[in-house]
């Protein structure tokens, strides 16, 4: 797949809809909101309203205690030097805040890896958010 074409909106879309399904990020019983509308706080409706303008794929869950809001953008550059698709990819907590962000590809066996030698967040590390990190089991 050339970067161009996978660079697309929709594919970024699939990829993120495929991280979140395929990592322990969102319980099994959690189903996903599929429109802005459907998010139960203004602050994440806010979010994914951001999300759009800057043209960043979004996708929200919910298992009707709690709420996730991920957003994620190809990484054209580590894309490239990679070969495969890489994500940069954005959790927030219900508050609408950046909760965690993180750089992240599929293996050749289909599994989500954090791409570990990238530095996540530019500038001072006491600005960082924390890391994405998987769900305990």
């Amino acid at each position: 797949m050339r970067l161009q074409s996978i660079q697309q909106p929709k594919t970024v879309d699939r990829l993120l809809e495929s991280f979140v399904t395929g990592t322990s990020l969102v319980p099994p019983n959690a189903h996903q909101l599929r429109t802005a509308s459907a998010l139960p706080h203004h602050a994440l409706k806010s979010a994914a309203h951001q999300a759009q303008q800057k043209d960043r794929a979004w996708c929200a869950w919910t298992d009707d205690k709690r709420t996730w809001l991920f957003t994620a953008e190809m990484s054209p550059a580590l894309s490239q030097e990679r070969g495969i698709p890489v994500l940069e990819i954005r959790a927030y907590s219900e508050q609408g805040e950046l909760e965690a962000t993180g750089f992240w590809a599929r293996d050749k066996q289909g599994i989500w890896q954090r791409c570990a030698d990238t530095s996540d967040t530019p500038g001072d590390s006491s600005l960082r958010p924390k890391k994405l990190e998987l769900l305990p089991d």
